[in-house]
């Protein structure tokens, strides 16, 4: 009588794809801990400059400093929140389901020939509620992304000598170019959008994994 072979062999581990995944997230939290202390000092440096440009004031005091570093991290939290609005926003399917009832539901104006213009933008502008929202969102993005690159390029300069120095780019002086800076500031600007995804990604995997 032969004996089953299956019987006998070693049963694999099963590899836990939702705990491999928490521990990524987890080393995802650590590394956006680890940018937002990054991200926050060309503000509170730029803060710092300011007190001495415009009111003159040195920040010598450990009671000033921890002032100076509260408005910083505000101002970068502001920041920070409108640049990650659109993206939290467009992947949250309960905010996009009300958004696009809202907008089935809404009743639409006809703009007519003879309405007077202020009526006409004021319909307009009712028509596109609520999806305005959202482009203006978009717009308000774009602007602090430009806003967030220029605090950084002004404690980072990407130009070698400053201000002082740009001009004489237009006449050829790419190596007055720090390269070095530029990519500082970029990868200020959007390491921790690029976190926030990677923190979005690996939460959608963990609950795929979870009941495995």
């Amino acid at each position: 009588m032969t004996r089953p072979f299956n019987r006998y062999r070693r049963v694999r581990p099963k590899l836990n794809f939702a705990a491999l995944f928490k521990f990524f997230y987890f080393c995802l939290c650590v590394v956006g801990m680890y940018f937002i202390v990054f991200n926050v000092a060309p503000y509170y440096e730029m803060m710092v400059r300011l007190n001495q440009l415009i009111l003159n004031i040195e920040t010598k005091a450990e009671w000033e400093k921890i002032i100076v570093a509260l408005v910083a991290f505000t101002f970068w939290a502001i920041i920070q929140l409108i640049e990650l609005f659109p993206l939290l926003m467009m992947r949250n399917s309960t905010f996009l389901k009300r958004i696009i009832d809202k907008a089935n539901a809404i009743t639409k104006y006809k703009v007519e020939a003879d309405d007077n213009a202020t009526v006409k933008s004021m319909k307009l502008a009712y028509n596109n509620l609520p999806v305005s929202f959202l482009r203006d969102l978009r717009v308000a993005c774009v602007v602090t992304y430009v806003v967030d690159f220029l605090i950084n390029s002004f404690v980072n300069p990407p130009i070698k000598g400053g201000a002082n120095s740009a001009w004489r780019i237009v006449f050829g002086r790419w190596d007055l170019i720090d390269w070095g800076n530029i990519y500082i500031n970029v990868q200020t600007v959007l390491a921790v959008e690029a976190v926030v995804i990677g923190l979005l990604w690996t939460g959608i995997l963990i609950q795929a994994f979870r009941h495995e």
